[in-house]
């Protein structure tokens, strides 16, 4: 509802198995639309749902280029892979600019990007770099390789030129329950997991859902649900606001928008088996 899409087309950037484009369709009264995904594994479940007018495809969002104007763009916890592990806060900074430029590109006039963040919330950049500790290195080089969260500041910084902010809900408590039940019912179903993708894979995923659910409860990671509306005409700054002039390092930052998580290390995460 409040991507007010009805009779709309939709872009998912970051599509996954396809459920919410087909919720869409079916609840929502969209009339077509996108879903990006760099997952072989997701892009071949998602078109098997047959949702109508609706093309999944293997494809970043750096690559896209539309046929026409989207009516929204909804973006599921994709922002985790737009910048990588490698990147200064100010090179993370500019990706995000680049990308919210991009959507509002996309967008028809007084269009609505819709966000689900998980964020860094209690530790810093230099907090969230490589061998901060064994949970930090679980989810950066196991589950999710190349990838690394923003802060929602890093965040503002990238849409508040484009975008207005609409509504923003702040659910850090969700995926504190969400991460326990997995782990519990993760427990039940162990000898079936270990089955479909080994023991090392299926320990691995077994630490995740307990790591996942202690950095949601210390508040090292949060999640936000944001709504944001295309602005009539870009905001003009002065001077471009960065990280760095804030008091962090500054590292040059020109030509890395290819700085995200690549195809393989997506795909290690997603095609491991969708039946896992």
């Amino acid at each position: 509802a409040d991507l007010a899409v009805k009779d709309g087309r939709i872009l998912e950037i970051g599509c996954g198995w396809g459920a919410l484009l087909n919720h869409f369709v079916g609840s929502h009264g969209v009339t077509g639309g996108v879903g990006l995904t760099l997952s072989q594994a997701q892009a071949a479940f998602a078109r098997q749902r047959r949702v109508p007018d609706v093309d999944f495809r293997v494809e970043s969002w750096i690559d896209h280029q539309p046929d026409s104007p989207y009516d929204a763009i909804s973006c599921i916890e994709a922002t985790e892979h737009l910048a990588s592990d490698t990147l200064s806060a100010d090179e993370k900074v500019d990706v995000y600019r680049a990308f919210f430029h991009r959507c509002a590109e996309w967008l028809r006039d007084d269009g609505r990007l819709g966000l689900q963040l998980i964020c860094l919330d209690n530790v810093g950049h230099e907090g969230s770099r490589a061998g901060r500790g064994a949970t930090s290195e679980l989810i950066r080089v196991d589950i999710f390789p190349e990838s690394m969260p923003a802060s929602l500041s890093e965040l503002v910084l990238g849409w508040e030129t484009a975008f207005q902010l609409e509504r923003f809900l702040d659910h850090h408590d969700h995926y504190v329950r969400t991460f326990r039940a997995w782990g519990l019912a993760y427990r039940d179903a162990d000898a079936r997991a270990r089955m479909l993708v080994g023991d090392r894979t299926a320990r691995t995923f077994a630490r995740y859902f307990a790591a996942g659910e202690t950095l949601f409860r210390l508040r090292e990671d949060s999640l936000y649900r944001v709504v944001l509306k295309k602005r009539p005409r870009p905001k003009v700054w002065a001077t471009s606001l960065r990280p760095s002039d804030l008091g962090e390092a500054m590292n040059a930052a020109a030509g890395r928008l290819r700085s995200g998580a690549s195809a393989p290390a997506v795909q290690s995460h997603y095609d491991v088996s969708n039946d896992f």
